[in-house]
């Protein structure tokens, strides 16, 4: 066959397919392939779409082959900048992003997990930061008390006992005038007992509607006033681009130790355990979702993205070379 013969083939067929795919029919275009892709799986079960052994061979090899490296790292930091660039721009306050009703469901739904609650309560206030923290309030309050209170500064009684218990105990062999000290882990071994009780009465504020209310109204009243850019001062950006660049540590981590693959596969085995044998119609139907929706949602999306000049160079020029071999080749001439 004469090359130019096969040349106008070629350009015929190439004009053909980008004629589907011009501002005026893309639209058309594809909302149809969408369809025919429908029709196609409908029927198809889950297992059949993606190959169980051949999904979990992936899965773990992408695991084991992907590493948090630098470059992420790095566009990591890039978007944390161009978030705080927005947080520096824009200046409306937390109440006008976020409903008050919305979020006091919120977190009425997270203290209502009772359970986790208990213990991340208990873990606090029995751990020796909290019983330092109760003790040195407990001390500063006494102090307060006995020398800056109005009813007990000026009088010579009070100042003077607290003087004196100070010097007795200052002077006492091995004391070194270590008073403060001494007082302090009295008061630290003395109030395991109010610990306890400090949990009960945190306990009984979060069980109680009414306490729970004016906790909220509280926590609500206070985020009102913060407008988004002091966000920006409460997280400041060097330092969350610090946690970021700790991640690659943690993340190699947690592959040496197989959780990500356990936990990954865990669900991997789950989703084919409840969906393995169910056709897409099947899971569709489940999900309230019809095939129309599918195609109204997605085609307008995918003509945006696609009905542009610089992918349909792209496209005809992926159509050239997929075609060219076949219209030069010997088995057109010998098919002709």
């Amino acid at each position: 066959m004469d090359n130019t013969l096969r040349q106008k083939l070629l350009d015929a067929h190439i004009q053909f397919e980008l004629d589907k795919f011009n501002s005026e029919n893309i639209d058309s275009s594809i909302r149809k392939e969408l369809s025919n892709l429908l029709d196609y799986s409908m029927d198809k079960k889950v297992s059949q779409i993606f190959p169980p052994e051949k999904s979990k061979e992936r899965i773990q090899y992408l695991i084991e082959n992907n590493s948090l490296n630098e470059e992420v790292i790095e566009l990591l930091r890039k978007a944390i900048k161009v978030n705080y660039e927005f947080l520096s721009e824009d200046i409306k306050s937390i109440s006008e992003v976020i409903d008050k009703d919305e979020f006091f469901k919120v977190v009425r739904d997270a203290v209502g997990l009772k359970k986790a609650r208990e213990k991340v309560i208990n873990f606090v206030v029995h751990s020796s930061a909290y019983s330092r923290m109760m003790t040195g309030i407990i001390y500063a309050a006494i102090k307060d008390f006995l020398v800056q209170n109005p009813l007990t500064k000026d009088n010579p009684l009070a100042t003077s006992f607290f003087k004196i218990g100070q010097d007795f105990l200052n002077n006492l062999p091995g004391m070194q005038g270590n008073f403060d000290t001494t007082i302090t882990e009295f008061l630290r071994n003395s109030i395991a007992g109010r610990i306890k009780q400090s949990e009960e009465l945190i306990l009984e504020e979060l069980d109680s509607n009414k306490n729970m209310d004016d906790l909220l109204n509280e926590i609500w009243e206070t985020m009102e006033k913060i407008s988004i850019p002091e966000i920006k001062s409460m997280l400041p950006e060097e330092e969350v681009i610090k946690y970021i660049q700790r991640m690659p540590i943690f993340w190699e981590h947690l592959k040496k130790s197989k959780f990500v693959e356990r936990f990954t596969l865990h669900h991997w085995e789950r989703f084919y355990v409840l969906y393995g044998d169910k056709t897409i119609s099947e899971i569709l139907k489940e999900l309230s979702i019809e095939k129309e929706w599918i195609i109204n949602y997605s085609t307008p999306l995918l003509v945006s993205a696609l009905d542009n000049e610089s992918i349909r160079l792209y496209y005809k020029e992926w159509l050239t070379k997929r075609y060219h071999e076949f219209y030069f080749s010997d088995k057109l001439d010998s098919m002709i």
